[in-house]
């Protein structure tokens, strides 16, 4: 920078004034405060932030006017620093920043704390009911049947809820749970008092257990006495295949349609038993061993060997009239 009797200062100013520009327009341009520009150009010290501001400030404007910003800063801070009676401040972490730096500082700090804090707080809580759904027995609600109910028919429906995780067993057999804890079975019940069973099994292996008693007073539906299959020839081709399933000493699921038409789907209960008549009768079953069939009056076991069957297809034939059996692959 050359030297010049006049002071960095009032070199600024009338720089600035051949420019045409007025300290507001540099003020918005540098975003500098208007009255430190104004502080430079005077060398009214006192009225400049701390001088490490200060030197940024007038680097900046030395910069903007075309002049040598290191030289400026230099010869700024020799009179800076004649001006005050006191060294310049040293340039430590703490200058180097704004005051509300440190406030900012605390802030986030705390701010890091407090969500550390937060996130042990939600990982307890999970913990607590990951660890509840292992110690803890599972809810259990059994809406229908009611208590000591009576009933005409061979047939009912047991709903409820319990926790979406658990599992849900009904006289021993595995029931769908939907995604918020309810579920729904159909069961096929016999003659007399039918006990139920609705046991919530949790994911650490509690269990919750819910006994209901159903009197079956009469069934609606009731096979008459059918001819002998000695004689073939006694029933005719057009009549439809006289039908029942009846589950033997446990629970069984099965699935019966007729002539293509669901006609039941859910938990035979020991002794439960269903029927039906048409041309066509399908039935599946998980148990088949366990399964007893009664076609035209005579009695069978639907399959010989333990496990589930499907899609067991019984029909009668066109000539004969007798009843045939097939299993249809799918």
């Amino acid at each position: 920078m050359e030297e010049s009797n006049n002071s960095l200062g009032e070199q600024f100013k009338r720089s600035r004034e051949n420019m045409d520009l007025s300290l507001d327009v540099i003020s918005k341009t540098l975003k500098i405060p208007t009255k430190s520009l104004k502080a430079i150009e005077e060398e009214d010290y006192n009225s400049l932030p701390p001088v490490v501001y200060a030197r940024g400030f007038v680097k900046l404007y030395a910069e903007y006017l075309g002049f040598d910003p290191i030289g400026s800063v230099e010869l700024f801070t020799q009179k800076y620093s004649g001006k005050n009676s006191a060294s310049p401040p040293k340039l430590t972490p703490k200058t180097l920043r704004p005051l509300n730096r440190s406030h900012i500082s605390f802030d986030s700090r705390f701010l890091a704390i407090a969500g550390g804090i937060f996130f042990l707080l939600l990982a307890a809580v999970y913990l607590f009911v990951e660890i509840r759904g292992f110690t803890k027995p599972p809810a259990l609600e059994v809406t229908a049947p009611a208590k000591n109910l009576e009933i005409l028919g061979n047939s009912l429906k047991v709903t409820g809820k319990t926790d979406p995780t658990a599992e849900v067993r009904i006289n021993g057999e595995k029931t769908f749970v939907k995604s918020d804890g309810t579920f729904e079975e159909v069961l096929g019940v016999g003659m007399g008092i039918n006990k139920i069973s609705v046991v919530a099994i949790s994911v650490g292996g509690r269990e919750s257990n819910v006994i209901r008693e159903v009197l079956v007073k009469n069934s609606v539906a009731v096979i008459p006495s059918a001819m002998p299959s000695t004689s073939p020839t006694a029933v005719s081709p057009d009549a439809p295949i006289m039908f029942k399933v009846k589950a033997q000493s446990e629970s069984v699921w099965i699935s019966v349609s007729v002539d293509g038409k669901n006609k039941f789907s859910g938990i035979l209960l020991p002794d439960g038993e269903q029927t039906a008549e048409g041309k066509e009768i399908k039935i599946s079953s998980g148990k088949g061993d366990k399964t007893l069939i009664t076609i035209d009056g005579n009695e069978e076991i639907l399959a010989n060997t333990p496990g589930a069957v499907r899609n067991i297809v019984f029909t009668r034939e066109s000539q004969s009239g007798t009843v045939k059996r097939q299993e249809i692959k799918l």
